[in-house]
């Protein structure tokens, strides 16, 4: 989101970041925006929910905004419905597949009505991430399909297409990485259960995961359990993560679902590194299978091992996939056609007759 208000904002199209919350988390990168403006009504607050109702709506009053653009569920439920009645078109950007959307327990069920049914108080616009995540949430959440547009995943590829990386003759150790939150839907265990049975096979491999969560207490404990924890290495994503992708040899993205298209992907795809990945929901629409790397069924720290093996032994196969994904990534993936895309759905929407309740 950042990328793309910094790059909105080169060009002729004046932009304000809303936060909900409060300023939590905020650091360099956040410098290069115009001050954003912070709420301080927590959305995980939902005593909060009237309150954050009426300063939403005083906020759109005072700011009186051509189009508001929201990113992730519950902010594109809270602004829907604060945009009741003013006529200002909302664009709502998709981003992930929820598993909880299709979970039977009556809990998620209730969640999933009234998130759609907030999305239907009033018409808005939607784009999607890739096809697969828009299909997912025309599906679950019943919003039209006639008003979602597709905007392929995006990233700022400059600083991962230059600098120094490992040499392509993998010397030992061979070090494989992946990028993400620690959450159970990540996949992180299948990559650990795969360096594992690799290190039973005498291959000299090491594992460097980026990224923290919840799940990193019960990871390392995992590391321990299959007695490579001297083999592992965790450490927090941050602002330099190019610097974690030129250290890698292959990079693996174990994820079972929550993927709409990722970042960190597309980003190892631009670093030059072999890759792996789940076929979970919209990967295959940045990787091709053979072409820029390697899919492997989600789930299974069997394929993931067999999958490594194969680039370990192939160095041909290496640096066909490594350079075709980079090329790919260059072409298909950067966050400048994501913007001009962008910039282009916003004018069209702000031509159309102004959205009434």
């Amino acid at each position: 989101m950042l990328e793309l208000l910094r790059h909105l904002n080169i060009r002729d199209v004046h932009t304000r970041l809303c936060v909900i919350d409060g300023p939590q988390g905020v650091d360099d990168s956040w410098t290069s925006l115009e001050s954003p403006i912070y709420l301080n009504v927590p959305l995980s607050q939902r005593s909060r929910y009237f309150q954050r109702h009426r300063v939403l709506r005083k906020a759109i009053r005072q700011w009186q905004p051509d189009l508001v653009h929201s990113h992730l569920w519950p902010t594109a439920a809270a602004v829907n419905a604060a945009l009741w009645g003013s006529g200002i078109p909302h664009l709502i950007h998709i981003r992930d597949t929820p598993p909880a959307f299709q979970e039977r327990r009556w809990q998620s069920q209730v969640k999933r009505r009234m998130l759609a049914w907030s999305l239907n108080l009033r018409k808005a616009w939607y784009v999607a991430v890739s096809h697969a995540s828009a299909d997912y949430a025309i599906q679950h959440l019943a919003i039209p399909k006639e008003r979602t547009r597709v905007v392929l995943n995006g990233v700022d590829l400059a600083g991962f297409l230059h600098g120094k990386r490992r040499t392509a003759s993998l010397r030992a150790p061979i070090v494989i990485g992946c990028a993400g939150r620690l959450v159970e839907t990540k996949g992180h265990i299948y990559v650990l259960r795969a360096i594992a049975s690799l290190r039973r096979e005498q291959f000299d491999v090491r594992l460097r995961i980026a990224g923290s969560g919840s799940m990193r207490p019960s990871l390392e404990k995992e590391s321990r359990e299959l007695g490579i924890a001297d083999f592992v290495q965790i450490v927090d994503y941050h602002a330099e993560i190019q610097d974690f992708y030129r250290s890698l040899d292959i990079y693996v993205l174990p994820s079972l679902s929550s993927e709409g298209l990722s970042r960190s992907l597309i980003e190892a795809m631009a670093s030059g590194i072999p890759v792996i990945a789940t076929n979970c929901e919209g990967t295959s629409e940045a990787l091709r299978d053979g072409e820029d790397g390697i899919i492997v069924r989600c789930g299974e720290s069997d394929a993931i091992a067999t999958a490594i093996k194969q680039l370990i032994r192939d160095p041909q196969l290496r640096a066909r996939l490594s350079a075709s994904a980079r090329q790919h990534a260059i072409d298909a993936l950067s966050i400048n056609r994501v913007v001009s895309e962008i910039e282009k759905l916003y004018r069209w929407i702000s031509r159309q007759t102004p959205l009434s309740p």
